[in-house]
């Protein structure tokens, strides 16, 4: 689940995957939703053949048509989620983009309130069993203020994709610099 770095004419797009498990979280409502939307589709049938009247099915539909949206749309959500970030030079802006279905949230700030790019160790604390560790690679603010870019599985994944963009940015880069290495950091589990 390592972000891939590609240059789009004068900018740097970072593409972070999401998580299998993520996407497959919501395909148990995306079926659910789909089966209810089929038992609508059903129901419509019987009122234009005449086998239903339109009063007595009307309740049942309009609550089918409530039910399939509560299910579908957060499942196709889940389903369809995408992350990336674009950072852009001549602009002078770094705008990170996260799309849900047809929402589409988009943070941008101005690459100069950022000083460095760093790689932070992120340590998901586990119940039972082995911790899971991922790195994120960051831009980071004079008062340590940091926008996440993307995601590595590895130290050295982590260090390359830093140094990648540094370079892009002319930004010191921590992986390379006096701290030589990743910052651990927990989140909760």
């Amino acid at each position: 689940m390592e972000s891939r770095i590609t240059q789009v004419g004068e900018a740097l797009r970072i593409d972070t995957p999401v998580p299998l498990a993520g996407r497959l979280f919501g395909l148990p409502f995306v079926l659910v939703g789909g089966w209810l939307l089929n038992t609508l589709g059903g129901s419509i049938g019987d009122v234009v053949r005449g086998d239903a009247g339109v009063g007595e099915m009307l309740p049942g539909q309009l609550f089918l048509l409530l039910m399939s949206a509560a299910f579908l749309l957060p499942g196709l959500a889940l389903v369809l989620t995408q992350h990336h970030a674009v950072l852009d030079r001549v602009h002078d802006s770094v705008a990170v983009v996260r799309r849900f279905l047809f929402v589409r949230h988009t943070r941008q700030r101005r690459l100069g309130a950022f000083a460095r790019v760093r790689v932070a160790e992120r340590i998901k604390r586990e119940k039972e069993g082995a911790d899971t560790v991922s790195y994120d690679i960051e831009l980071v603010g004079p008062r340590e203020d940091a926008l996440l870019l993307g995601l590595a599985d590895s130290p050295a994944a982590g260090r390359r994709l830093a140094a990648e963009i540094a370079r892009y940015l002319a930004l010191p880069d921590e992986a390379r610099g006096s701290q030589g290495g990743t910052q651990p950091r927990e989140s909760a589990g």
